[in-house]
């Protein structure tokens, strides 16, 4: 058997090392975002079934191709955000094979391998390839179409038998992206332009039969999708929320997006943009110096040019207002599927430069490669899961009886609601769910009150969910007609969704599900009580934000439980007492992570006064990286119950105008608080501040946790690591500054005396060493 030759082992290998690189950049962090609605529409389209995912999208403005595929992989892989995504990723990464070999078309194996390169660690590439949406399929078929479109053409210009498989498979992939998304009609229109200039340049005799071939193939693409046209042709709706908008922005939109991936504030990327496009040009310059007019070379580059720049105009003219089905705003998604070929094209131009200047062309590739990179941290730093459903449906699902009713207000937001009520707690049964409406039209009073008064009996339970309640119901007309009909017995808020139950016995929900289990089942004793099971279904959260952790108890503690969060090296950041109940409870807790607290994990444990205790995991803060928890040196202050037990104080290095220092305060509540205390950090100068008229120059005035654990609600044993950030003016003068620390009424304003343990007062504030400026 014959070995390969080198080049092709190097060249497989390169390509092997790219796919493993643009499979890894897309499965990356995939599952860590919440879907949005569009995601969840299209789930909620698929759980109609094959037939009628089928039908549904004959209704609406796209063909069923990627709701067939998305229906076949929930049934393989399942319906979490990871296994849903993964399909695009999926198909992402085969475009990148398939634009290398559309660059391997067009000038060789480099060509191919930069075509490659570029498209693996482009954002918008891997954006696109990281949704659960249609558009990266039909960005594979677009480019798949292109490739084999100029593999078919360079057969006819051969001269040769004329590669008919090659046209056949370009036809396909043409009728493969009309399916997916009719935007796909504007590669098929570049394609028609490219064809008829080769046989217009080389000759109307000479290429009738080429001409003839394409046009036969395009027409059966077309008489394929008839059947999908008129079957939804009387069911696709008409209206348009498009905005009239210049070329220009358009264009500008589309550069943007070609080399950066943003679609949101362009003018700051212009410079990136016009880099890029500058070495583009430059192979283009070289390439014309060079060529030799007989090679007949033009063609391919201009087939790529047409590629890019005919979908653009198209997207341009289908957002236009009009009066004809769906016309949209424009969008960033809509470019993708035409952008595969202008990275290929700047392969091409990269290939360009090399083949007169080897380094410098090399050098321009890896440094277009790292522009792009560039943009990669600042893409993935917003995939961070957030918990706005999945602890609210985890609610109602554990205390619901049979007979309850879920209303959903929240307007056409209904498939994000859908999504994780249908698929949280397999196996368990739960209520049935209503909306009023799934419009975006604000509701009317007249509306709820004949709503409710069909479906709401005054004998039933009903959990009023409201999601993005704004939208429809800023009002909030149907809690009060709720209100109006039956006592509301419990409400909880999970960020800016709120939830709340209406019982007529007015009696408080409990753990009633039997088919429900837990995330986490244990059955161990505390404090008198037994704990069955916990969620925590967002383990992975954003700095300031905040976790929701959920205990059933089958009998409640009789006695102090706490909650505890440690930080790395064991470190108390937050205890707070459990409240007391009776019988079988679940107990929702709220766990913020304030963004001034240093990233990294943090453990959760369950402590009684017994000494038991039981773990509860980890927690990831993920985002900016700030100044890690320091020693505290012991501090014995009481402010009426409060006591301040450590200070940690963080200074830079070198003190100047304009730096931050970080102040760690450490309380203990010992006794009930009568008061809504709010913390103040002070630095004190030995010059006056002009801007204060005194010798204050830096301060920090906050309700513990930023006004999320008022002091009032503390009980004995409670304790926070309370941070303070205080910013250093730029003018600071040189000279002594100290901190001054202390509690004030919130009320009033009037502060509150400090004593030690002994009762010795301390007066109002306490004065700390601070720091000195040269």
């Amino acid at each position: 058997m014959m070995s390969s030759p080198p080049s092709d082992r190097r060249e497989r290998w390169w390509l092997a090392s790219i796919l493993a690189v643009a499979a890894a950049l897309r499965l990356f962090r995939l599952g860590d975002a919440n879907l949005w609605w569009d995601e969840a529409l299209a789930v909620w389209a698929v759980r109609k079934g094959l037939v009628g995912a089928t039908a549904w999208t004959a209704g609406d403005v796209h063909p069923p191709l990627y709701f067939w595929c998305l229906w076949g992989w929930a049934q393989l892989w399942g319906e979490s955000p990871f296994a849903l995504r993964s399909l695009s990723a999926l198909i992402g990464t085969l475009t990148v094979w398939a634009v290398y070999g559309l660059g391997r078309e067009v000038g060789g194996r480099r060509v191919g391998l930069w075509a490659a390169a570029f498209t693996a660690v482009a954002p918008l590439a891997i954006w696109w390839s990281q949704e659960l949406r249609m558009y990266a399929l039909a960005g594979l078929f677009c480019t798949l179409s292109w490739r084999y479109a100029l593999q078919w053409l360079a057969s006819e210009r051969a001269g040769d038998r004329p590669d008919k498989r090659a046209l056949a498979l370009s036809a396909l992939c043409s009728l493969g992206g009309l399916y997916t998304i009719f935007l796909s009609a504007a590669a098929m229109v570049a394609q028609a332009l490219l064809v008829g200039l080769v046989w217009l340049v080389e000759g109307p005799r000479r290429r009738l039969k080429m001409l003839l071939r394409w046009a036969a193939a395009q027409a059966a693409v077309v008489a394929l999708l008839v059947p999908w046209l008129a079957y939804s042709w009387g069911r696709m709706p008409t209206w348009s929320v498009a905005e009239p908008t210049s070329p220009w922005f358009v264009a500008r939109l589309y550069g943007t997006l070609l080399v950066t991936g943003r679609s949101v504030y362009i003018e700051r990327e212009m410079p990136a943009v016009v880099a890029v496009l500058a070495v583009l040009a430059c192979g283009l310059v070289c390439w014309l110096r060079r060529r030799d007019p007989e090679r007949g070379e033009a063609w391919m580059p201009l087939a790529l040019a047409l590629a890019v720049v005919v979908p653009g105009i198209s997207i341009y003219l289908s957002t236009l207002p009009r009066s004809l089905f769906y016309t949209p705003h424009i969008e960033a998604r809509y470019f993708y599927p035409f952008a595969p070929a202008f990275w290929a094209l700047l392969a091409w131009a990269i290939v360009q430069l090399s083949s007169r200047w080897r380094w410098l062309g090399r050098a321009l590739g890896m440094g277009v490669l790292a522009l792009t990179m560039a943009y990669l941290p600042g893409y993935y730093r917003g995939h961070v899961l957030q918990d706005d459903l999945q602890s609210m449906v985890r609610t109602i699902i554990s205390q619901a009886r049979e007979g309850d009713m879920v209303l959903l207000d929240s307007g056409s937001r209904y498939p994000v609601f859908l999504y994780d009520y249908e698929r949280l707690a397999p196996g368990a049964a739960r209520p049935e769910f209503v909306t009023i409406t799934r419009a975006e039209n604000q509701l009317k009073a007249s509306r709820v009150a004949d709503w409710l008064d069909e479906h709401v009996d005054s004998q039933r339970r009903i959990w009023l969910a409201e999601v993005e309640v704004s939208i429809t119901d800023p009002e909030r007309l149907v809690r009060a007609g709720l209100a109006e009909r039956l006592p509301e017995v419990a409400s909880w808020a999970f960020g800016h969704n709120t939830l709340a139950l209406y019982a007529a016995d007015g009696q408080p929900p409990r753990p009633e599900n039997d088919t429900y289990l837990p995330e986490y089942v244990t059955h161990t004793t505390l404090g008198g009580g037994e704990l069955v099971g916990w969620d925590l279904p967002v383990r992975r959260l954003a700095a300031g934000t905040t976790g929701y952790l959920a205990l059933q108890w089958a009998s409640a503690p009789n006695e102090a439980v706490w909650l505890q969060v440690q930080a790395a090296g064991d470190r108390l950041v937050l205890r707070r007492c459990l409240p007391l109940a009776e019988g079988a409870v679940r107990m929702s807790q709220e766990i913020p992570f304030p963004a001034e607290w240093p990233r990294g994990r943090y453990t959760l444990s369950l402590t009684s006064a017994a000494g038991e205790s039981l773990s509860l995991g980890d927690i990831r803060i993920v985002g900016e990286r700030k100044v890690g928890f320091g020693e505290a040196a012991p501090v014995d202050a009481s402010f009426d119950g409060l006591t301040l037990t450590g200070i940690a104080v963080d200074l830079p290095k070198h003190i100047t105008g304009g730096e931050e220092i970080t102040v760690d305060l450490a309380w203990r509540a010992d006794a009930a608080v009568a008061q809504d205390g709010v913390v103040f950090v002070h630095v004190l100068g030995a010059t006056a501040n002009p801007a204060t008229g005194g010798p204050l120059w830096a301060q920090q005035d906050a309700e513990p946790l930023g006004g999320q654990w008022p002091t009032t609600t503390w009980q004995p044993g409670d304790a926070l690591l309370d941070r303070h950030v205080l910013s250093l003016p730029s003018d600071l003068p040189a000279g002594e500054y100290q901190l001054e620390l202390g509690v004030y009424d919130r009320q009033t304003g009037e502060r509150v005396t400090a004593s030690t343990a002994a009762g010795e007062p301390l007066g109002d504030q306490l004065l700390w060493p601070g720091f000195t400026v040269r």
